[in-house]
């Protein structure tokens, strides 16, 4: 079973589509939306409602002055019934106080990097004018 399904689709349309109770997967070209529907409830013990499964042709790239070719692929959108979810990927909770901050070249920086707010200033001049001053 755990060769039928070789991958989660990760897009941003599909990272939308779980909010709907629809996950996206890449799987075996041969398999059918039954055994779709087998293969993840097995796995993950989830209650499948529906499968919708398409074959996609692997697109022409040019490299090097030579033509090559993407493998060909079958993705499958399941609907999961109402309540029920699939854990993708396990998120850890921010800890700042373990968080460094790094510039573009991969150095940590020792100083905590904030944003701060700029300072604002109001100065009245008259009774109808009223001027702010930013600074940094």
């Amino acid at each position: 079973m755990n060769n039928l399904i070789k991958k989660i689709l990760v897009s941003e349309k599909s990272f939308q589509a779980v909010a709907g109770g629809k996950y996206s997967f890449i799987v075996d070209k041969a398999m059918s939306k039954e055994s779709i529907a087998k293969a993840v409830e097995s796995l993950f013990s989830v209650s499948v409602l529906s499968v919708n499964s398409m074959n996609y042709k692997g697109k022409i790239k040019s490299v090097k002055r030579k033509a090559g070719q993407r493998s060909d692929f079958k993705k499958g959108i399941l609907s999961l019934k109402p309540g029920q979810k699939i854990d993708l990927f396990e998120i850890e909770g921010d800890d700042q106080s373990s968080a460094k901050a790094t510039d573009g070249k991969g150095k940590s920086d020792k100083k905590k990097q904030v944003e701060k707010e700029p300072k604002v200033k109001k100065v009245k001049e008259n009774k109808d004018v009223e001027v702010t001053i930013k600074s940094k």
